[in-house]
């Protein structure tokens, strides 16, 4: 019997992604990092910054994924509501959380201003995720993973939690068609159709004097995935032939 991975949702949050004018990297780091540790990224979703809409879809995204890692809007402004939802969408209080506001006092060498304890005010009975970074403090509340948007930051962050996520070993075959997309449809979804567990996925690309297809097959079956491509090449020689 093939295990079947945990799955997760990201969640990157901010009017400025949204807008074009700050290019969302971390989805595409935590999507590469998860995948390679064997849980399938299943949604990324980009939220505005309004509380209401932010706490609907983390409940959304609790009730059908194991894992939920937000990014963005942990800071200490009024635009920053991660944290807030986090607390309404789990049901628990926004809290001070000292242990939080010491470890960030030590790091800076005295005291904090109130944006800084601001930052500090966490959902009640998260733990702390610790990192050597200077900036908000990220947390696990119950399965949501909450990280800072700054890119170094957050991978700072995730250095030290990435551990925690892990999954079935995730097959990858990949060969060229030969042949334009249009001819081969019809075989990919015969294939896919009696291959229902793997990810067969046709990525074309532009090169001098016309097109070329990649085929990629995902999977957690890697003698599957093999009887897969071998059935798919002789349908494309067919095809060329």
């Amino acid at each position: 019997m093939v295990r079947l991975p945990p799955t997760a949702a990201l969640l990157p949050i901010g009017d400025e992604v949204l807008r074009g004018e700050t290019l969302d990297s971390n989805s595409a780091f935590l999507a590469a990092e998860l995948t390679a540790r064997g849980v399938q990224v299943r949604r990324i979703l980009t939220l505005p910054d309004e509380l209401d809409t932010i706490v609907v879809e983390l409940q959304a995204a609790l009730a059908a994924h194991d894992f939920v890692i937000t990014t963005g809007g942990i800071g200490p402004t009024p635009d920053d509501m991660t944290r807030e939802a986090v607390a309404l969408a789990l049901g628990v209080e926004l809290e001070l959380n000292r242990e939080a506001a010491e470890a960030y006092s030590a790091k800076l060498g005295r005291e904090l201003n109130p944006g800084q304890l601001e930052m500090c005010r966490l959902p009640r009975g998260c733990r702390l995720i610790r990192n050597d970074s200077v900036g908000p403090p990220g947390c696990v509340a119950g399965r949501v993973y909450v990280l800072p948007g700054v890119p170094s930051i957050m991978k700072a962050m995730w250095a030290t939690i990435c551990d925690e996520f892990s999954g079935p070993q995730e097959f990858r075959l990949s060969f060229k068609a030969g042949v334009p997309e249009s001819r081969f449809s019809p075989l990919m979804r015969e294939l896919g159709e009696r291959y229902p567990q793997v990810k067969i996925g046709s990525y074309p690309r532009q090169i001098e004097g016309g097109w070329e297809v990649e085929i990629r097959l995902h999977g957690y079956d890697e003698e599957q995935l093999a009887r897969l491509q071998a059935e798919f090449e002789a349908g494309l020689a067919l095809l060329r032939g």
